[in-house]
């Protein structure tokens, strides 16, 4: 399942963008920083989440804080799903927003690539491969969350 749509507004990608312009850390693989996987930035946030409900199927519920990515020229996030073993509860699906594009800055999940405009999302199974591709110029921001239920 991947589901494209609009998400966000061109304002409130700007209002989210600017919340918090520098509180940016490296992004982390599991619990460690690992830049030949992931070499972006992110910063968590608390948002209403329950605006977000409609967007997906079935869940339990949208986790939250919720993350904020910074892509700035040649950053990436490589191959990897976003399942985490060994928890009480499991991610379904993800939701990334694009809050401001950049040049070739696209998601791939398995071997389609997405282009999103500003505010537009992905909403896909949390378990399929996917990565982020180095903008070659400007700077892409993203807002991802996700669709939680519990380990039954």
């Amino acid at each position: 399942m991947i589901i494209k749509r609009q998400i966000f507004d061109a304002q409130t990608c700007k209002d989210l963008i600017d919340l918090n312009a520098h509180n940016y850390e490296p992004g982390r693989v599991g619990n460690r920083i690992d830049p030949f996987v992931r070499s972006n930035s992110v910063c968590w946030i608390e948002y209403d989440v329950h605006r977000l409900a409609e967007y997906f199927p079935m869940h339990d519920w949208i986790a939250n804080p919720c993350q904020l990515s910074r892509y700035q020229p040649g950053e990436a996030y490589n191959w990897h799903h976003d399942v985490i073993k060994g928890r009480s509860s499991r991610r379904l699906y993800t939701l990334t927003v694009t809050l401001q594009c950049a040049e070739n800055a696209h998601l791939q999940i398995d071997d389609a690539v997405i282009e999103l405009g500003v505010g537009e999302g992905v909403i896909f199974d949390s378990d399929r491969q996917h990565r982020a591709l180095a903008p070659t110029s400007g700077i892409r921001y993203a807002f991802t969350t996700w669709a939680m239920t519990r380990n039954r």
